[in-house]
């Protein structure tokens, strides 16, 4: 419903479908990555699922992105890579220390940016998303 009027191709899946991804990103100039298994406590619970969808899922998104002659990939890590770092204000510089499988995920995704884009050439931008919030989140949600 928040694409209604909007110029956009949606499409439906798991960022693991190697042939959805392939479809949605022919023709292509840019990929914005925002798939993911959210949430610390859901990894403590389940470490593969996380890994499989936020790890998994980025090498999936970075080998269609290939096949689809390179489009530009942005995609969405997480403050909490910072682990428990004290240092105020947090910026790209400070040493990652993950402490969550959750985390771990996110900065595999980094990761794999980088070495896509020094290995293949590939454009990318990764983002460091702390709390995200704004219209249409729920009143209840915990952050």
């Amino acid at each position: 419903a928040n694409l209604v009027g909007l110029d956009v191709d949606f499409f439906e899946g798991d960022v693991q479908d190697a042939a959805l991804l392939d479809r949605a990103f022919h023709g292509a100039d840019a990929v914005v990555h925002l798939a993911a298994l959210p949430s610390v406590p859901r990894s403590l619970q389940d470490p593969l699922a996380s890994h499989h969808a936020n790890a998994t899922g980025t090498l999936q998104v970075l080998e269609a992105a290939r096949r689809a002659g390179g489009p530009h990939v942005i995609a969405a890590s997480s403050s909490s890579v910072y682990g428990s770092n004290p240092h105020l204000p947090k910026h790209e510089d400070l040493a990652t220390a993950p402490m969550s499988p959750y985390a771990v995920t996110k900065l595999t995704t980094e990761a794999y940016l980088s070495a896509y884009h020094h290995s293949f050439g590939l454009p990318v931008l990764p983002f460091r998303f702390f709390n995200v919030y704004g219209p249409g989140q729920r009143a209840d949600h915990p952050y």
